[in-house]
């Protein structure tokens, strides 16, 4: 995606959302005047704002883990014990999940 524009003797290029495989040399001419630059794209780093916090709970009683990262919208996984939790109505894929604490005797 992308949006040239001109604004009088200013010609402007926007290229929008560019991932990491657009890198490489942008060129622009016009008659006998042309000049080039490289695009650069680096990979974002994906940070916690807010990490997980330590839960205890009393047997049989919900349990809420919280994280906040720098980014909307990245897909995350959850585990407990190793065991990888799928989706589900006490499980968002996104931010935030809300785990039952069962104890088995």
């Amino acid at each position: 995606d992308c949006e040239i524009k001109e604004e009088g003797t200013k010609h402007i290029l926007i290229l929008y959302n560019v991932p990491l495989g657009q890198a490489g040399q942008v060129d622009f001419q016009a008659a006998n005047a042309k000049s080039n630059a490289h695009l650069r794209v680096k990979a974002r780093v994906i940070g916690l704002l807010r990490p997980l916090k330590d839960v205890t709970v009393v047997a049989g009683h919900s349990a809420t883990f919280e994280c906040e990262l720098s980014y909307e919208g990245i897909p995350v996984e959850w585990f407990l014990k190793d065991t990888k939790l799928e989706a589900s109505d006490r499980v968002s894929p996104y931010h935030f999940i809300s785990a039952r604490v069962c104890v088995c005797m």
